[in-house]
């Protein structure tokens, strides 16, 4: 992933809530090109989607054409975005940023936002949050473009590279038993454009589908060391069941602890003959 395409994903990854529960969509379109600056982007509560199509005559031959799509959805537990575009017989150094030779002009984002509460027994310190995404990138030819994927829990981010979309993602967030966790979980789709000097009139076309899907896998409770606990209770404000680790089950005791409990049952055994 190119420098510039993650600065711009990051610049506009900035959580939308600080507190409660929040499904959240952004998609924008801005070619900035041929020295014609134009925008379109639509917001929503848990979809949003654009598509917007350019058509230039410019005297060679066939006209020349921009067409880019984004689109977004978001649900508690799993996220899903997309973004795309295609040029057509494509004019040669025509941009609008004749520094960087470079635009940006489809992105997407999806969110959401809950606050948990966990009860259990001992000192819990650290809930890991794994999230795991799923798509795909192509382009063609290569090398015209660039595109930049994020994932972020709160304010700690991945991006990765698009080439290997297939990833699994891990965070630390502070906790402890009693007190509302809050989770807040983004992801990011963006392409990039670089002029190109030859051919004068060229194609490309480039699609990153996170789509299908970002889904949160597992939240695990930890003590300080990272080792389990057992948690009895996990509610959040919106409802939603999230999937709680098999190891924040109930703990199986130690073997010596074991070696008493069978001495007790063997010695209560006893007493009632006995008796």
């Amino acid at each position: 992933m190119r420098f510039a395409v993650l600065v711009v994903v990051i610049a506009l990854f900035a959580p939308l809530a600080t507190a409660g529960s929040l499904l959240a969509t952004s998609v924008y379109l801005e070619p900035s090109v041929l020295h014609v600056s134009d925008y379109v982007s639509a917001t929503g509560t848990d979809s949003a989607q654009v598509s917007h199509f350019y058509s230039y005559d410019l005297g060679l031959g066939d006209p020349s054409t921009m067409l880019g799509a984004a689109s977004a959805w978001a649900a508690y537990g799993s996220l899903g975005n997309s973004s795309s575009i295609t040029l057509t017989n494509y004019p040669a150094a025509s941009f609008d940023d004749p520094v960087n030779g470079q635009v940006e002009p489809t992105y997407a984002s999806s969110e959401f936002s809950d606050n948990l509460l966990f009860g259990g027994s001992g000192n819990a310190r650290y809930l890991k949050v794994q999230v795991e995404v799923d798509g795909f990138f192509t382009e063609n030819p290569a090398g015209y473009g660039d595109t930049g994927a994020a994932i972020g829990v709160d304010n700690s981010y991945w991006g990765w590279s698009p080439s290997t979309p297939d990833e699994t993602f891990t965070w630390l967030l502070p906790m402890t038993f009693g007190h509302p966790v809050h989770l807040d979980v983004r992801l990011a789709s963006a392409i990039a454009l670089y002029d190109q000097t030859f051919p004068d009139g060229y194609d490309y076309a480039a699609t990153l589908d996170l789509l299908h899907t970002a889904e949160l896998t597992s939240l695990l409770v930890t003590d300080a060391n990272g080792n389990p606990l057992s948690v009895t209770s996990m509610t959040s404000d919106s409802g939603f069941q999230y999937p709680l680790s098999p190891l924040n089950g109930p703990q199986v005791p130690e073997p010596a602890s074991l070696l008493l409990v069978f001495a007790g049952i063997a010695a209560l055994t006893l007493v009632r003959r006995k008796a």
